[in-house]
């Protein structure tokens, strides 16, 4: 039977086992893919980069390893990723910041390493960005400031370290911001003690040291 009309897949929380099929390519119309909350292994293959009409994909809670493939630029038309609570590492590729229209990334919960790139492409109507509790390190980049349709960035329980760009009181959309359990040092810019969201919350528990004045 062809699934090549197939729009839609959702076969979350199924307790599926085993690697991600390379077969997936013969999806071409997809859009929505939902895998997350079951067992699969291995890695992300190569081939879910060709479905190119993706506008979903959820592959959180599972046991995928390796890295995040760098064809995952080809995905233009993806609009939320959510790859949390697996076993990824190495870095972040470049090709993810390409993405313009992404809106929702989660990333949280694997062993993402190396630092965010400096060079990063503003992603202008990314509303919430959760790259908690991985091993990213260096410092945070100062265009992190320039994604103002965000209203949540979450870069706890990496190992960030230098001091908070004062360019993060520029996210004027923000409503939660969690930089705890960092290395980061130094005086809390200006910017953030006089941002006048009420509900803004601003986590700096551990590690960070320095006041502003």
């Amino acid at each position: 039977m062809s699934l090549k009309y197939l729009n839609w897949l959702d076969l979350g929380d199924y307790n599926l086992i085993g690697a991600i099929p390379s077969t997936i390519t013969g999806m071409k119309n997809l859009r929505r893919l939902y895998l997350g909350g079951n067992q699969l292994e291995q890695t992300i293959p190569n081939e879910i980069c060709l479905l190119r009409k993706l506008g979903e994909m959820d592959l959180g809670n599972n046991k995928l390893s390796g890295t995040i493939p760098s064809c995952i630029g080809n995905l233009t038309h993806i609009q939320s990723m959510l790859l949390s609570c697996n076993s990824l590492s190495s870095a972040i590729p470049s090709s993810l910041w390409q993405l313009q229209n992404l809106l929702f990334l989660n990333l949280s919960f694997n062993s993402l390493g190396d630092s965010l790139d400096a060079n990063m492409r503003t992603l202008k109507m990314l509303q919430s960005m959760d790259l908690s509790w991985n091993n990213i390190s260096g410092y945070i980049p100062a265009i992190v400031g320039a994604f103002q349709s965000a209203s949540a960035l979450n870069l706890s329980g990496n190992s960030f370290s230098g001091p908070i760009p004062e360019s993060i009181g520029e996210l004027i959309s923000l409503d939660y911001m969690d930089l705890s359990h960092n290395n980061l040092f130094g005086e809390i810019p200006k910017s953030l003690v006089d941002f006048t969201s009420s509900i803004v919350e601003f986590v700096f528990q551990q590690a960070f040291r320095g006041n502003s004045n």
